[in-house]
């Protein structure tokens, strides 16, 4: 499901746009790390968007969900922007978005936790980097190549 707007070698250097659907069931942290290995990128920035997402609280990282949700909280995800970066073994998220809780449960948390499982797989869309020497706040370190033609943060 990548998309490469060109087909030279060289673009592998370049940021590529790209969709793709990632995992549910996962903590959101997880699938976004998946996301990048599976494509190769070392970081990227995506939308995600109308996502049904669930918090159930306790459950391990790595522990199916539950058919029925007993405790814990369902909502949905209107519009989530974020940037995620592998950074050696870690996974930095940052970002900004739109959801909903059902219930009143949510509504008393202004952050989104890199915890939250989505409760389906969800499309996205955005661009990807490759790892490289140029080190960014945001991407961390990443290719650069002076023909990309745009530009993520101008600082003037």
């Amino acid at each position: 499901m990548i998309r490469r707007f060109s087909k030279s070698k060289a673009d592998h250097e370049k940021a590529v746009m790209f969709e793709d659907i990632i995992d549910g069931y996962f903590p959101l942290c997880e699938s976004l790390r998946q996301m990048l290995v599976r494509n190769g990128f070392a970081s990227a920035s995506i939308t995600l968007m109308h996502a049904p997402i669930m918090d159930i609280p306790g459950l391990a990282p790595d522990a199916p969900v539950p058919l029925r949700l007993r405790h814990g909280t369902a909502g949905l995800a209107d519009r989530l922007d974020i940037v995620v970066a592998l950074r050696g073994d870690d996974l930095m998220l940052v970002g900004h978005g739109k959801w909903r809780w059902h219930g009143e449960v949510g509504a008393q948390h202004p952050n989104l936790s890199a915890q939250t499982r989505l409760a389906e797989p969800a499309f996205v869309q955005g661009f990807g980097l490759a790892s490289g020497v140029l080190h960014t706040d945001l991407f961390d370190r990443i290719k650069a190549d002076q023909r990309i033609g745009f530009a993520v943060f101008h600082n003037s």
